[in-house]
Parts: structure tokens; sequence; C-alpha cells
């Protein structure tokens, strides 16, 4: 009978570590292993829940105790000789990205996924498409970060770096409203991390700034115009655009007269020099 309730227990874990979901599995070989240390299959099964974990030192350790209680367990075997191939090319994978050889590193969180074949929902998933997608961030290569991130976060939904990168992706592309709805997302369960109230307030100002009146248009100039190339477009503008030149209707007038105010709002930003470097780096007229 204990040997049968063993053998129902193990499926049950091989079952959690088919999908990924590991911390059960961990818990029910565990028990298994607690009443039968000889149980060879529960080491092995354990060990590739620790491998999709993101533990390879403990998996190798279970899957090679695996094998001396039972040198003939393909399923040990496969699991050892996997675990060490996927260490391998994630750990010098980590260490290019620490020279900042990104390509290389690239290639080698690339190598590294494909060997480990783990299933979407498991924390090992998570963290190679986190650290690829921060690799493809430093390559410039966003929609591709964006891919990875999403895989890392659907495999684990609080993983604060990968929405992290994923957000940097997106304001990279322009998508601020995206990124602040990621990181209300975010705020909800690390809402006391102090690196994620960064990243939200930065969102948040990112999309306010993009609400803003765009004084370069409104003056006709290019964000490197000089003073007197501003004060000049100014002058030829407030020539077509006095609100007495527009009389001949109240709509036309009120027309000119909003266009002529925020004229003069641009020429008074962009001719102080203070005010202008506050409004180039995103703050607000006021």
């Amino acid at each position: 009978q204990n040997t049968t309730a063993a053998l129902v227990t193990i499926w049950a874990a091989r079952t959690e570590v088919r999908v990924g979901i590991c911390d059960r599995a961990l818990r029910l070989t565990l028990q298994v292993i607690k009443g039968d240390p000889q149980n060879a299959e529960a080491y092995a099964v354990r060990g590739i829940a620790l491998f999709l974990s993101k533990d390879f030192d403990q998996s190798i350790k279970h899957s090679t105790e695996a094998l001396r209680l039972d040198p003939d367990l393909n399923e040990a075997a496969r699991s050892l000789k996997k675990t060490r191939k996927v260490q391998t090319a994630f750990k010098t994978a980590q260490q290019k990205v620490n020279v900042r050889e990104f390509e290389e590193a690239l290639e080698l969180f690339t190598e590294a996924i494909t060997l480990a074949e783990a299933p979407p929902h498991a924390p090992l998933s998570a963290l190679m498409h986190a650290e690829r997608g921060a690799c493809y961030l430093r390559l410039e290569r966003y929609q591709e970060c964006l891919e990875d991130c999403g895989i890392a976060v659907y495999a684990e939904d609080d993983y604060r770096d990968a929405w992290l990168t994923k957000v940097t992706a997106l304001h990279k592309l322009g998508r601020n409203a995206d990124a602040l709805e990621d990181m209300e997302t975010l705020m909800r369960c690390h809402g006391s991390d102090t690196k994620v109230q960064h990243y939200y307030e930065k969102a948040k100002f990112e999309v306010r700034k993009e609400k803003r009146t765009d004084y370069y248009e409104v003056l006709g100039v290019h964000r490197l115009a000089s003073e007197l190339e501003i004060k000049q477009a100014y002058k030829q503008l407030a020539l077509e655009w006095h609100p007495d030149k527009h009389t001949e209707s109240e709509e036309k007038r009120a027309k000119a007269e909003e266009k002529f105010k925020m004229m003069g709002e641009a020429l008074e930003i962009l001719t102080d020099q203070f005010k202008r470097q506050l409004y180039d780096e995103g703050y607000d007229k006021e």
C-alpha cells in the first residue's frame, strides 16, 4: 500500500512539473523521500522540479542521488545532462552581460532557453526570458524585448524586474500610456518598493509630458533653434496671427487670439534659458 501511495504521489508530482508548477511537486516528492529515502524516482522528479525552480545546484545533487540509487534511471540521467548544459550556457551568458558583450550573451541565453524546454509557468522560464529581454533592451531590439518580458510575467505575474524592463522598452517605443498602465499593475503588488515607485513616477511624468503643448511646433522652429531664430519666427507669425487681422468673424478672431496667446507662451519659455531647459527636460510650464 505504501508503495502504491508513493507511486501515485510521484505521478501527481510529475503532472505538476509538466506544466511548470513546481512548489507542489517539491512538496510531494519531499513527502515521498521522507517516507522512503531510497526512492530513486522521487529524487529524479524532485531534481526536475528544482531545475525548473532555477536551483541548478540542488537539481544536480538530487539527480545524482537518483542515479546512485538506480544507475539505470534514464529520467535522472537525462535531467542531469540537461541541467548541466543549461547551467553552463546561462551562467556564461550572465558573464557576457557583465562585460557588456550583449550579442554573445543573447546567443547564449537563446541556447539555454532552447535546451531547457521549460513549461510556460515554470520559474526558470520567467528568469531566462527576463534575462534575455534585458539583453534585447540593451541592443535596442524593443519589440523582442517586449515579447520576452511578456513570457516572463506570464510565468510569474509579480516578476518585478521583467515588468520594469518591459516598461523601459515601452517608453523607448513612445508607448508611454501603456507603460503607465503596466506600472499601475505593478504598484498593486510592489507599491512599497522604492524602485517601482520611481518607475511609476517616471511613467506618469512621461504621459504628462506627451500632453503638453509643443512650443517648438507652435513657432515652427527646430528644437535646436537659437534664441535669435525663435524671436524671428515669432515676429513673422505675429504679423500673420495678430487678432486685429482676423476680424471677419468672432470665430476667426477667437482662433487668432488663442494662437497669438500660445505664441506668446512659446516665446516666453523658449527665450528664457532656465525655463527652456526645464521645458526640454519635460517639466510643465507651472
